[in-house]
């Protein structure tokens, strides 16, 4: 044997020769099975706070490392929340080596393989309160360094049923001889998978040296189907647990996500693709963006966006600046005649469909249980200020103008200011309770200064009014169907009109050179008038106007009458008085034409009362109450 190849004989004996003092003195350092089992037991049982067993054949392996395989049951484990219990058939608890021979029971890795996990749901922010609390005495007091699921199961309690997470594979690691903690894995939730991966440093965070507005590191990232999100930033537990940072996220369809997390199960139009970017804080239960950059339905915004909890219901507030706002998506797809929440559905073209009418909605179906079937307004509350730089709806763009939509307990006001709408401005406020099966609602408007033209061609109405128009009012109604909204409804507004004209051909009914047939609307507004006034009130699915007065260059034009809402027909009684400008003074003559207007919004039949409608009278109903506005 060569000299120099003594010391390594040697060191390999050494090796050999303490693995072997080792290997005779594991079976001291466990003592007997029983007394092995009592003890890890025991180690679990300070950790979790509740009871442990150690469950069927206990078999203590020592290669490839020193372990015990058992059946594992955990019950009443105080110190993990609304955790009722857990147990798997299948359990490793592999220990430290080193700790073992100095007489310490330190566990290096728990495995339960296919195990089962009851938990019990509860509505409070209790775990947010307390997480930093529970955390730091989780960190400091277990004896696990890992943690590994294999094809788990957790059972979660709510409301006399449960739901299921399914297929959990997870690996947790504390951190505690590496500086990085990880936790990663996978699971299935509602039959979509779901990826996770959290990397952060719990020591400066937990350990019992650590500063009191001590912060850490914190990257995590969830990829799913139905959600991606990936932050990154900072975590500090005091005064409770906080995060900040940046965070991207997605979703490709938001009524899916809703449905898929249990807050709402939602069908219609809109709410599918939504996307949130950029400085984000979350603390006390609440995610706030401050300067996030967001998109819903292709519509892109910025500024402020929180989302979180107010009592015992979940809260929405945000205050956004869009671009060019596009509404469609949140109208139905399908032709103008089906059942919408609008009096009539806007065309795009001029060949598209018949605007839908009032009257041809449906009453409520049996199947249905509410008019306004909005559950996110009846469980979610809202407050939020958004403008906008421009509104499409229908394919017709309308101006820029900002809006306040607000919901508590079901009850949503929304106000809009200043709009940019048919050449002029609207404002007003709509409040609506659809807290109960039977709506109510009450709206406020305010049109100044619009094009007559602009307004009707955007309500789907080719007729040949012009001029420029002001309106104000207020309407209610209340109903649990559309008949019902209908029939209810009740309220007043005022009109007052300039520089425009009237599809009438007044010239013709004014002639006395033989008697003029009834005829419909003019062709074109080639009757100018240069003031409309009128007054009117709603009310048994009428619009009832008592004082209509025009000023027209042959003469005032005055009348009465009604418009049917339901049938969009007309019954209208007009005094024509002719004025004579040939005189000084240019007072009307004491002769005046009686003109009746009757029939079909679209197209009615108009005459004089003498010349073969002399059947037309006033409208016979009786005016509706009017309405005081508080």
């Amino acid at each position: 044997m060569k000299p120099r190849q003594l010391p390594w004989k040697r060191l390999l004996l050494l090796v050999v020769v303490a693995a072997l003092a080792i290997i005779a003195l594991l079976p001291w350092a466990i003592g007997d099975t029983s007394g092995f089992r009592q003890r890890v037991a025991a180690k679990l049982e300070g950790w979790t706070g509740g009871a442990v067993w150690l469950t069927g054949p206990v078999e203590v392996r020592y290669f490839p490392d020193i372990s015990i395989r058992a059946g594992i049951e955990i019950a009443e484990a105080t110190r993990f929340p609304y955790t009722v219990s857990v147990s798997a058939e299948r359990a490793k608890v592999a220990l430290s080596l080193s700790d073992l021979l100095i007489g310490r029971l330190t566990i290096e890795s728990l495995k339960l393989r296919e195990p089962k996990f009851k938990i019990v749901a509860k509505d409070d922010d209790a775990p947010a309160k307390t997480a930093g609390k529970l955390l730091t005495e989780l960190y400091r007091t277990t004896p696990v360094e890992v943690l590994e699921i294999k094809d788990g199961e957790v059972e979660i309690l709510s409301g006399g049923g449960s739901q299921k997470i399914a297929h959990l594979n997870a690996r947790i690691d504390a951190g505690r001889s590496a500086e990085l903690a990880s936790a990663e894995g996978s699971f299935e939730w509602h039959g979509e998978p779901v990826q996770f991966a959290l990397k952060t440093k719990l020591a400066p965070l937990l350990a019992e040296d650590a500063a009191p507005d001590a912060t850490v590191p914190v990257t995590f990232d969830v990829t799913s189907p139905i959600l991606t999100a990936r932050l990154k930033g900072r975590a500090g537990l005091r005064p409770s647990l906080h995060l900040a940072g940046d965070m991207r996220s997605a979703i490709p369809d938001l009524r899916k996500l809703l449905k898929w997390s249990g807050i709402a199960e939602l069908d219609g139009p809109g709410l599918r693709d939504f996307s949130a970017n950029g400085r984000f804080e979350a603390s006390d239960g609440a995610l706030t963006f401050d300067e996030g950059r967001f998109s819903l339905d292709g519509n892109e915004a910025s500024g402020l966006l929180m989302i979180g909890h107010k009592a015992d219901r979940p809260r929405v507030e945000a205050t956004l600046a869009f671009g060019a706002l596009n509404l469609d998506p949140y109208f139905p797809a399908d032709d103008a005649k089906e059942a919408t929440t609008d009096e009539t559905v806007e065309g795009t073209d001029e060949d598209a469909a018949e605007p839908a009418k009032l009257a041809d909605m449906p009453a409520q179906s049996a199947g249905k249980a509410r008019l306004f079937d909005w559950p996110l307004v009846r469980w979610i509350d809202t407050d939020l200020r958004l403008s906008a730089s421009s509104v499409a709806v229908r394919g017709r763009k309308l101006g820029g103008g900002a809006f306040t939509l607000s919901s508590n307990h079901g009850v949503l006001v929304g106000d809009v200011g200043e709009l940019e709408l048919c050449g002029g401005a609207l404002s007003g406020r709509l409040r609506l309770d659809i807290s109960e099966p039977r709506a109510r609602g009450d709206l406020t408007g305010h049109l100044d200064k619009v094009s007559i033209e602009s307004c009707l061609a955007l309500l789907g109405e080719d007729l040949p009014f012009s001029g420029t128009g002001t309106l104000k009012g207020t309407v209610s109604s209340q109903g649990q169907d559309w008949g019902q909204i209908l029939q209810n409804l009740s309220g007043n507004f005022r009109v007052f009109a300039e520089d425009g004209g009237l599809p009438i051909d007044v010239a013709a009914l004014m002639d006395d050179d033989g008697p003029l047939e009834g005829v419909g609307w003019a062709e074109e507004s080639d009757s100018p008038f240069s003031e409309l006034k009128a007054t009117c009130h709603v009310g048994s699915e009428h619009i009832w106007c008592p004082k209509l007065s025009l000023e027209t260059p042959t003469g005032p034009i005055s009348g009465t009458g009604d418009i049917d809402i339901a049938e969009r027909s007309l019954n209208w009684s007009l005094q024509l008085l002719h004025r004579d400008d040939s005189k000084a003074d240019a007072t009307p003559v004491p002769a005046q034409k009686q003109v009746a207007i009757r029939g079909p919004l679209a197209q009615p039949v108009i005459g004089r009362v003498n010349a073969g409608t002399a059947g037309v009278a006033a409208p016979a109903i009786a005016p509706p109450t009017p309405v005081t506005q508080n």
